[in-house]
């Protein structure tokens, strides 16, 4: 089956409205010679293109895009609706976003609100007006839309309109929204819509979930508007820049309305930053990526080459993070940015070459990148990555209700307290790598028949449906790891009735229940046994486990601590031709307590080597391509089960890897059905 999402090589952003026409043909002079195969441009130009409302100035776009077609440079073009013009904000104040630290704010980027209508149709004219000029160019490859949408969250009255709208279509009357949410706590019961404000943090929780959901599809909506608009004439792909991960919106539901999943993702991003570079970080984000893309490949859209927060890569970080971008599905690798700005609000930042066309490492390992990639491009073409033996499931509903948990019972991690539930997920999928498990992230409606062991964690909001799609799937034959806190909440965040797992369907199929508190009690850090093996000391929750079904099977209990003696730790129970086990507390480490789940639960897995890291790429025919990297600090030889076409077309069965080198061979497999 031939990909869906087009092979775009290595790109990088530029910006032409940025600097003097005179330097253009010295900064293109560079990007061709380094092999640079497209550009993403203008996503923040619209005061350059529309310097007065209705005045357009095409001509320096036009001879900037002109000098790329003669160049044989392919682009993607972004609409500016990030960054508006100060003429919009002037003669239509009520755009401005209403939020904290925001409100009347000129200089700041994306500080315009898409619930305004003066926004939306000003954003209309300039897009059509720019689909209508250039999307007829053969140099044009696709849109992007926006840029980094999704926050920062709006409060102005148009908002709080439209919110109340969506909530009038799923509850008719306050009175039953009073009865949902429970509003009737501290007296906030609603009787008149004119009343209901837009919910804040110490707000009613359900409400305040209810938000999130209405505010993740006010950006779907506008995105999916923009699509609709861009596409009218020619059908280019369109695609938004997600953040790799972000919870302002549903990235499952926006990818969805695109045609291509696109992400920004800096692997080196500054000291202390939320993701570091490590293999774990930067596996479970381009995990995070192919998830949402339903396991197709997808475009990276923006990667550091040069400094973020004035941090450059370490020599060889460049090309060993774009090749395993390559490795887990992506068709594209686009740095940002080429031109390092001198001025304005990144000062000093990004580039691939310094301020005044200066050229230094960087420069070079770019060059060296784009002309990998270019080379591989015959191997990888219409090939998708394959799928992994070990599914985490994760919802962006889980995401939201621990975004506004009261007392932060999972204990957000404290170098980035918004991010606890994908750091928690993180924990996961960091065991499992430990053990040399190929691990995919995956989530609602997405095809779980390639799995053999999926791994469910701290899931606090999860729907009917998606209970009975995780129950179903482990009655066919799958080996289903509920891992608590969790399962506590439905998809509006409203909570579900006591006992719990709920809903009722995964109760049953775990054969196990507990009550509401599951916090660990004070003075308490009991282990886990499994047998008569420690495997890991409990943090923070451990809940009182009981046992429904005799036919449940106890695979683990705590131990050094009393209390806790007389409940299980770890379930498992046989469902249809499936199991599914049930995980009652929280661990320091689980790679342990998974090793010995796995050989207990009859799972023989998929194990990449110690020492090798490993990932593939499959196409329609059946030919493999392996993408190889020696993880030692010794030089190390790869003997191959069968024999293998390196890329430089020779026929091998076995490989020398210096320290850290990754290489790339491809070998004949079975072809897909």
């Amino acid at each position: 089956m031939k990909s869906l999402v087009p092979w775009l090589g290595c790109g990088s952003a530029f910006y032409p409205e940025q600097w003097p026409e005179e330097m253009w043909d010295a900064y293109l002079a560079q990007i061709r010679d380094a092999g640079i195969a497209y550009l993403r441009l203008f996503e923040f130009a619209w005061g350059a293109l529309e310097p007065e409302m209705d005045r357009f100035d095409w001509g320096w776009a036009d001879r900037f895009l002109d000098k790329l077609d003669a160049l044989g440079i392919r682009y993607i073009l972004g609409t500016p609706a990030a960054g508006a013009p100060r003429w919009l904000l002037r003669t239509h104040p009520e755009v401005h976003v209403v939020s904290p630290g925001v409100a009347g704010e000129v200089a700041n980027r994306r500080n315009c609100c898409p619930s305004q209508p003066a926004f939306r149709r000003r954003v209309s004219i300039i897009q059509r007006a720019m689909a209508e000029r250039w999307g007829q160019r053969q140099g044009l490859i696709g849109w992007q839309i926006d840029n980094e949408m999704g926050h920062p969250e709006c409060r102005c009255q148009r908002c709080r309109e439209r919110f109340v709208d969506w909530l009038k279509a799923r509850f008719v009357t306050p009175e039953r929204l009073t009865q949902v949410c429970g509003l009737t706590m501290w007296s906030h019961q609603l009787r008149h819509w004119e009343d209901l404000d837009i919910p804040t943090e110490s707000h009613n929780p359900a409400l305040r979930h209810l938000f999130r959901t209405w505010d993740s599809e006010k950006w779907i909506e506008f995105a999916d508007s923009c699509r609709t608009e861009l596409i009218r004439d020619r059908a280019l792909p369109a695609v938004v820049n997600m953040m790799a991960p972000w919870h302002g919106y549903d990235h499952f539901r926006m990818a969805e309305k695109m045609d291509v999943v696109g992400v920004d993702y800096y692997p080196f991003g500054s000291e202390g930053g939320a993701y570091n570079y490590t293999t774990t970080d930067f596996d479970l984000m381009m995990g995070y990526t192919r998830a949402i893309g339903r396991g197709r490949p997808f475009w990276i859209l923006e990667t550091q080459a040069g400094g973020a927060g004035r941090f450059s890569p370490p020599p060889g970080a460049i090309l060993d993070w774009s090749l395993r971008m390559l490795a887990h599905g992506a068709n594209s690798v686009t740095f940002f940015r080429w031109d390092t700005p001198n001025v304005g609000g990144e000062q000093l930042q990004y580039g691939v070459v310094g301020p005044g066309l200066h050229k230094d490492r960087i420069y070079e390992e770019v060059k060296t990148v784009a002309q990998r990639i270019r080379s591989l491009r015959p191997l990888l073409e219409e090939s998708e990555p394959e799928r992994a033996a070990v599914g985490i499931y994760f919802n962006y509903t889980s995401w939201w209700k621990d975004l506004d948990q009261w007392d932060g019972v999972k204990g957000s991690e404290k170098r980035d307290a918004i991010h606890n539930y994908i750091f928690l997920v993180r924990r996961h999928f960091e065991a499992l790598a430990a053990l040399g498990l190929r691990t995919d992230l995956c989530g609602p409606a997405d095809d779980l028949s390639h799995y053999r062991l999926l791994v469910a964690p701290h899931l606090c909001s999860l729907s009917v449906e998606e209970a009975r799609t995780l129950r179903a799937w482990a009655a066919r034959g799958g080996t289903l790891l509920l891992a608590e806190p969790g399962f506590t909440h439905d998809e509006i965040g409203v909570g579900y009735l006591a006992p719990y797992p709920g809903p009722e369907c995964l109760r049953q199929s775990a054969g196990a229940h507990h009550g509401v508190g599951g916090r660990l009690l004070p003075g308490c850090r009991p282990t886990v046994r499994f047998g008569e093996q420690n495997v890991g000391k409990v943090v923070q929750w451990a809940e009182q486990l009981e046992i429904d079904d005799p036919s449940v099977k106890i695979l683990a209990g705590y131990g050094d601590a009393a209390v806790y003696a007389a409940w299980p730790a770890l379930t498992l129970r046989h469902c249809g031709k499936g199991q599914t086990a049930l995980l009652g507390c929280m661990l320091d480490d689980y790679a342990e307590l998974y090793r010995r789940f796995i050989a207990s639960a009859g799972l023989t897995l998929p194990v990449t080597p110690p020492g090798w890291w490993a990932r593939t790429r499959r196409h329609a025919d059946g030919r493999r391509v392996v993408f190889q990297k020696n993880m030692t600090t010794q030089v190390a030889t790869l003997n191959l089960e069968q024999p293998a076409v390196a890329e430089d077309g020779s026929t091998v069965t076995s490989l020398s890897f210096q320290p850290g080198e990754i290489k790339i061979f491809s070998q004949q497999g079975k072809r897909r059905n």
